[in-house]
């Protein structure tokens, strides 16, 4: 399983309302059919470097790749100026070990 990071650095505008209930279905609805499992947004405490991280969830890097090329990903890419104009930084992984605790 591959693991997408979108930190969101901190000292920037950002419209939080818009993000969770506009831009996030946007991208579900846009990726959703082409493989992407779940996602999760995390507002990180303040001082942080990053205001908000969002963790995607894919089958593959190769699938978060191949998606991120489609002509309807860019309307998900187009959508991030309205709601912060800071630069996301972006990290990619393969999960290689994960815990769950009852």
């Amino acid at each position: 399983m591959a693991s997408i990071t979108i930190l969101y650095p901190s000292g920037y505008d950002f419209n939080l309302k818009y993000y969770l209930e506009t831009h996030m279905p946007l991208a579900e609805r846009t990726w959703k059919p082409h493989g992407l499992q779940s996602w999760d947004i995390t507002k990180l405490a303040t001082g942080e470097a990053f205001q908000i991280q969002a963790v995607l969830r894919f089958p593959s890097l190769a699938l978060w790749d191949e998606v991120t090329k489609l002509e309807t990903s860019r309307a998900v890419f187009r959508d991030i100026p309205a709601f912060t104009s800071a630069q996301p930084l972006v990290l990619r992984g393969e999960a290689i070990a994960s815990g769950k605790m009852a």
